[in-house]
């Protein structure tokens, strides 16, 4: 699918789809929880889906009932047949990092042996560090070109790793050690990490869910080290009912359209004090210029809308929002002057090189953005010329490119626009309920 969009800023209101960061977390905890749950998931991607997937081969049974309730009949831990044998899972990961990084402990933990598949750069990621302490600690890992083997089972003990390579590994720790079968009284996991921690942000959003499910767990913080304790022997205790948060990484592609637009975007159902990271699109937006207005709604949630300002050139720091770093470049293209973007080296390794892509979007479009090695600097004039761009099947790059036709003279044209089912399946038609002239 190419889509074609037509130039000019737009207006209108948006409810952005449920979390795919939340949705993962809340999915393994109702599938290894303590009896029957119900999920609220409003919309599903392809990464979603392949968590569930993953937690069916593992286990449990998890049904579409409508209307975005997901019914959920725990795992329980079984990892024989019938027969007594093991049982091979198989595990589709598709291109989901998350989906893979959570998944290989959770297999520690019921010890069914499983094949891991991976698709598209998946399995360029880096996983060494990863499958190393899970080998150290009872695990076998072994690949074979775009396939995982994997068996063995997890013990309690320490597990370390450094802060600067994925946010995922430390997640998927946290989910699944404290579901290791306590074999004797004081049976505890510790989870060191070392230095920096990038994307941060994500692993908050890992300990609300332990939070909402019952998990104990303690947490030190010390100069360049992070400490997490966690008794083995537990099980996920969430609430009957379990609703995903909205999706802030998702909203921000139409905050950001408000920025170009006089009459504004707004977006519904957001929680202005989820662990998202992404939420930090609103301060980002504001110190560009843009115009920010909060509407609060029962239950904790608000709406915002964004309007059009004085928009100027900004530094930022992506080390905790790499997500944001392609649409905050076409919004930079749209602003006076230069943008800085630093310490967002690993997005070299996500569905592709996003700032070699990142900056081949703005490029393409007539604008002019410049390669750092960890980062990208984009000279805004105010506006882009237009003209087709290659999504790379990158989600997060269709989008930005769908965001830049609001400063673009000339209609703008997405190449393989279907790949932002990964991440945002309703996202065209989101895009296209908005009216232009805004």
């Amino acid at each position: 699918m190419n889509a074609v969009i037509a130039p000019g800023a737009r207006t209108g209101t948006v409810t952005p789809p449920a979390s795919k960061s939340h949705a993962h977390r809340l999915f393994i905890a109702a599938a290894f929880s303590d009896g029957p749950k119900t999920v609220v998931c409003r919309e599903t991607s392809k990464d979603i889906e392949a968590t569930i997937g993953c937690l069916e081969a593992l286990g449990a049974e998890i049904v579409d009932k409508g209307d975005g309730l997901f019914s959920v009949l725990p795992a329980g831990l079984r990892a024989f047949s019938g027969s007594g044998r093991p049982c091979v899972a198989d595990l589709y990961c598709g291109e989901s990092g998350s989906t893979q990084r959570f998944m290989l402990p959770l297999a520690g933990i019921t010890g069914r042996p499983c094949v891991f598949y991976m698709e598209g750069r998946l399995p360029e990621r880096p996983l060494d560090v990863f499958a190393d302490v899970l080998r150290a600690r009872g695990m076998h890992i072994a690949r074979e070109k775009d396939t995982l083997l994997v068996s063995g089972k997890l013990t309690a003990g320490d597990y370390e790793l450094p802060g600067n390579v994925s946010s995922q590994f430390i997640s998927g720790l946290l989910l699944a050690l404290p579901l290791i079968k306590k074999e004797k009284e004081e049976a505890v996991s510790r989870v060191l990490v070392r230095g920096k921690i990038e994307s941060g942000s994500y692993i908050g959003i890992t300990e609300s869910v332990l939070l909402k499910g019952g998990i104990r767990f303690t947490r030190t913080d010390t100069d360049g080290l992070r400490v997490y304790e966690i008794p083995a022997g537990q099980t996920y205790r969430l609430p009957d009912v379990s609703e995903v948060e909205k999706d802030w990484s998702g909203a921000a592609y139409f905050l950001a359209a408000g920025a170009f637009s006089k009459k504004g975007v707004t977006v519904k159902g957001l929680d202005p004090g989820s662990p998202q990271g992404d939420r930090r699109i609103i301060d980002i937006l504001k110190r560009f210029g843009a115009s920010v207005t909060v509407k609060k709604r029962r239950g904790g949630t608000a709406d915002f809308t964004v309007k059009k300002g004085k928009l100027k050139g900004v530094e930022v720091d992506a080390s905790d929002i790499p997500d944001l770093v392609p649409l905050i470049c076409a919004v930079a293209a749209g602003a006076q002057g230069d943008t800085v973007i630093t310490n967002a080296g690993r997005l070299r390794l996500k569905e592709s090189d996003r700032i070699k892509t990142t900056a081949a979007l703005v490029n393409s479009l007539g604008g002019n953005a410049e390669e750092t090695a960890d980062g990208l600097v984009i000279h805004g004039e105010g506006f882009l010329k237009g003209g087709p761009f290659p999504t790379a099947d990158d989600h997060r790059i269709a989008m930005a490119g769908a965001l830049a036709a609001s400063i673009a003279k000339e209609s703008v044209y997405a190449e393989s626009a279907s790949c932002t089912g990964k991440s945002y399946p309703g996202f065209w038609d989101d895009l296209f309920s908005l009216k232009t002239g805004g």
